[in-house]
């Protein structure tokens, strides 16, 4: 699946502008979805949060013969209201808010935005990964490391590497593009992706599932500093997770054709639902996906 859908993320000459004043607040975007490309590329649909459906046209389908993909990447912020997807060559990011910005020509396999679609990771199966501001384009920094992505926060990025002892390091790059630390967590964590880092840069979320055990570690100590039940119904297996406040995660499942949203309270467990929706039966990128 994480070769279908991406969200491309290149921003070149255009910066993002503010909406006039008296203008609608956006409809946000739940999923972008389409079936594979075999001998025709159907376009891009995207699914809004108040249930209306478009064809998303502006956004290329067909990967090119650089991108191992059956589709061409396209991702979804978290909150629903940023976009990356390739224009003919160019990897553009639409700010639903307002704005559009080009990236230029820069292919890449798996794209990423941050929870607030602020940051956009472009990664290629080489194993080059790089962070651009989705404001102005610029880029912020590159690195080459073998890690897949597991979360972007705040500038910083969270990767998972797997070892020749086959354990699964977490890997930290700080917001100069350096790695900060690499760390090997209990097994409690490293079999229970997904993988959360706080804003706080050091504390990683993750959520068994099964159990509904939701983890708190810090990388620096290598410890599991919190521990409590949170009460995600067991039909519903969380792909993403990430925080949206200092205290509170987001936690989302996209399978099948159930997607739906919880909202978590790291320190109680405490457990809302906070979207649920049906989903067509295709490849598909939701909001917060790194697909």
């Amino acid at each position: 699946m994480r070769r279908l859908l991406m969200l491309c993320l290149l921003l070149t000459a255009c910066t993002a502008q503010p909406p006039p004043p008296g203008t609608a607040p956006p409809d946000p975007v739940r999923l972008a979805y389409g079936a594979g490309c075999v001998d025709s590329c159907s376009p891009w649909t995207l699914l809004r949060r108040s249930g209306r459906s478009e064809r998303f046209h502006e956004a290329r389908a067909r990967p090119d013969e650089e991108m191992d993909a059956g589709r061409a990447p396209l991702a979804v912020s978290a909150d629903g209201l940023t976009l990356a997807y390739y224009r003919d060559a160019r990897l553009t990011v639409r700010h639903l808010a307002g704005g559009v910005v080009d990236l230029g020509p820069r292919p890449f396999e798996f794209l990423t935005l941050s929870p607030d679609g602020d940051g956009l990771i472009g990664s290629r199966e080489s194993g080059r990964i790089e962070l651009f501001d989705t404001a102005t384009g610029r880029r912020l920094w590159a690195v080459d490391d073998s890690g897949g992505v597991a979360s972007v926060n705040g500038g910083r990025l969270l990767l998972t590497r797997l070892t020749l002892l086959n354990t699964t390091d977490l890997v930290l790059i700080d917001e100069r593009g350096s790695t900060a630390l690499v760390d090997t967590p209990p097994q409690a964590v490293a079999a229970n992706a997904p993988f959360a880092l706080s804003p706080d840069g050091t504390t990683v979320a993750t959520l068994a599932a099964g159990t509904g055990r939701l983890r708190l570690y810090n990388l620096r100590t290598g410890r599991i500093t919190h521990e409590v039940r949170a009460t995600v119904p067991a039909k519903h297996r969380v792909e993403h997770l990430y925080w949206s406040t200092q205290e509170m995660i987001t936690a989302r499942s996209c399978r099948r054709t159930e997607h739906a949203v919880f909202s978590i309270d790291a320190r109680t467990g405490l457990t809302r639902p906070v979207d649920a929706y049906k989903a067509p039966k295709y490849a598909y990128a939701c909001e917060g996906s790194e697909e």
